[in-house]
């Protein structure tokens, strides 16, 4: 138990992760909660997921101790979801990074599904994901830049069937045309796993708000926005950076919603819609950053700390 120290704790899958809420220390077993609404934006029919923490001195670390975490779902009938690529939303990438195309799909929940991979050429091959990150947005189908690309042109799109990356859902992509050049080019950039926390509420507290966020390279990103235009105040701890947002930065904005944005090769700020970004809650905005009703929570016994009593 001395392992644990009140860090902000989170079960992760590869590029998906949730937070965990309410841990207690019980003897020498640590009980949290998922929120079941969180889970399944993220869940796979079989999920196995491993313990992190953040904190101000190591960052980003795996939560030692703890065996992984297997959580399936049972009994559930798919839903076919047929889209369409509707935009290039950046034509300029850097290589590493991940371009991005918003979908015609609207009116399903939040989720960010398994990545898969996907042939685009005889000669290009990458790894992608479906991310659906609020509802004011559309689903975006989001792809890792792996090659250097010159203008390069996707032309005509076979239709494809995409399975096994979420509990609920089947994707299948329908016939279509990109005509929007690409361009992707060195030197590496990175992108962007996960920002904490996915809510600023400026209701509550007049202070500027600390945001963490979780790059696949931190060496690789250094100013970043969330309105396009005032830089942020950053620090680098270990793997992570740690974000103060003021109040200000959201003044005048119509928008609640808003992307991570980092500055690129093309010395341009471009958004990171890989990852979930962040609603903001002005003071006289009647909205409820939580969820209405109640959130149905699984508890997690944590039952493989027990190292030090076997010392």
């Amino acid at each position: 138990m001395d392992s644990y120290n009140e860090e902000i704790l989170f079960i992760r899958n590869e590029y998906r992760l949730v937070r965990l809420e309410n841990c207690q220390k019980t003897t020498n077993t640590l009980n949290c909660e998922v929120p079941r609404a969180k889970l399944d934006e993220i869940a796979n029919t079989e999920n196995t997921f491993e313990v992190i923490y953040v904190n101000d001195y190591n960052g980003w670390t795996k939560f030692e101790f703890v065996d992984p975490i297997n959580i399936k779902y049972n009994g559930y009938t798919k839903q076919n979801i047929n889209f369409k690529l509707e935009k290039l939303q950046e034509n300029n990438v850097d290589r590493s990074a991940y371009v991005t195309f918003s979908t015609n799909v609207n009116n399903i929940p939040n989720i960010k599904t398994a990545t898969f991979s996907l042939k685009i050429s005889s000669s290009i091959s990458t790894n992608c994901y479906f991310i659906k990150p609020d509802k004011s947005k559309p689903l975006y189908f989001t792809c890792y830049a792996s090659t250097e690309l010159d203008n390069y042109i996707i032309g005509d799109i076979q239709g494809q069937k995409i399975e096994n990356i979420h509990y609920k859902y089947d994707f299948t992509l329908q016939p279509g045309k990109i005509e929007d050049p690409i361009t992707i080019k060195q030197p590496k950039g990175t992108f962007i796993i996960h920002i904490y926390p996915e809510t600023l509420d400026f209701t509550k507290s007049e202070n500027d708000l600390d945001i963490y966020i979780a790059p696949e390279r931190i060496d690789r990103i250094s100013l970043v926005t969330l309105n396009e235009e005032d830089i942020l105040s950053c620090e680098n701890i270990n793997n992570i950076k740690k974000c103060k947002v003021p109040k200000r930065h959201f003044e005048g904005k119509k928008e609640r919603y808003f992307f991570l944005n980092h500055y690129d090769n093309w010395h341009n700020f471009t958004a990171n819609y890989e990852a979930f970004g962040i609603k903001v809650v002005l003071p006289g905005d009647n909205i409820n950053p939580g969820n209405s009703g109640e959130i149905t929570k699984y508890s997690l016994g944590l039952f493989a700390l027990l190292l030090f009593m076997a010392l």
